[in-house]
């Protein structure tokens, strides 16, 4: 058992950048303690390097990715019909930010030692596919069935995954974001019932929201973007309500959560945070290092600094 358990998702140690940099050095400067890591990433790239050479009191570390599954047929299905009835009822709760439903979840399809239903009952067993068709008929959308069918298998295979990732025992929990990393935060939680602890640099739905409006993997069933639409596309909105409900749940079961500035946790309290869990830890500058710069009398020159990574998030 380590003392932290660091959840990322991706970004250290394959990804250089702020958040990154912030959590080595946090790890090197905390000497006397002991740490593991679980990185979760989309998919297993062909080759790969870490940026960052993993400190001394990293004492494991485990890799997942949430998009890369083969998942087997069983020769029987023994699970019986109210186990998809509580994953059922879970579903419809997580469109309307609904997260009581979690624990009784969380006992038949999470917990090692309770439950009934894995990967392999929700891809391929019939009560599975009966359940699909009763949430495909209460959406009461006019959506093609096969479009929808492969989007919930896009947008769920990846939750039910982590599900089954192996846990590890710590005592203390800490996520970097909500989203996937976080929902593997509250499963820790659950599992250990040691405290959770979430450190929210950039807003993780705000961030997410701008990638959805801009991809091009999420399937459009408008043939024309020229006349105008006041409604949200049923499967972007689908994918913004997917995120939203993992940062609510975060919220919900970390202990403190910790953001940068008074803006975002504004955020985070409009987005389901209880506000006695937030408090703000800004970014250190140390004034030392620029004490030499001259000051210039030049009023008609503005100067715009930015120090970041040059991507389109950005």
């Amino acid at each position: 058992m380590t003392d932290v358990c660091l959840l990322l998702e991706g970004t250290y140690p394959y990804v250089a950048g702020g958040v990154s940099s912030w959590v080595h050095d946090l790890i090197r400067s905390l000497d006397d303690v002991t740490f593991s890591i679980i990185y979760l990433g989309a998919h297993r790239p062909g080759t790969k390097k870490m940026h960052y050479k993993l400190p001394h009191n990293v004492h494991d570390f485990q890799e997942y990715y949430l998009f890369d599954y083969r998942i087997l047929p069983k020769a029987q299905y023994h699970s019986k019909k109210e186990n998809y009835k509580i994953i059922e009822d879970f579903i419809k709760a997580m469109k309307v930010h609904d997260t009581s439903f979690f624990p009784e979840l969380f006992r038949v399809a999470g917990n090692r030692r309770t439950r009934k239903i894995d990967q392999s009952d929700f891809v391929h067993s019939f009560p599975a596919w009966e359940m699909l068709a009763d949430i495909y008929a209460s959406e009461l959308k006019e959506t093609s069935f096969i479009d929808y069918f492969w989007s919930w298998r896009f947008i769920y295979l990846p939750f039910f995954t982590l599900l089954g990732v192996p846990l590890s025992p710590a005592r203390v929990y800490h996520t970097i974001s909500t989203g996937y990393a976080g929902l593997l935060g509250c499963l820790c939680k659950m599992q250990f019932n040691r405290p959770l602890l979430l450190t929210e640099h950039g807003i993780y739905t705000r961030e997410r929201k701008l990638e959805i409006v801009q991809a091009d993997w999420i399937y459009s069933d408008r043939t024309t973007d020229v006349k105008v639409i006041e409604e949200e596309e049923f499967f972007r909105k689908w994918w913004n309500d997917l995120f939203s409900f993992y940062s609510r749940l975060t919220y919900q079961y970390s202990d403190e959560i910790i953001t940068l500035y008074e803006g975002n946790r504004q955020v985070q309290i409009q987005e389901g945070a209880d506000i006695k869990k937030t408090r703000i830890i800004p970014n250190g500058i140390d004034l030392d290092l620029f004490v030499g710069l001259s000051k210039k009398q030049d009023r008609k020159t503005l100067r715009v600094g930015f120090m970041g990574r040059v991507v389109p998030i950005k």
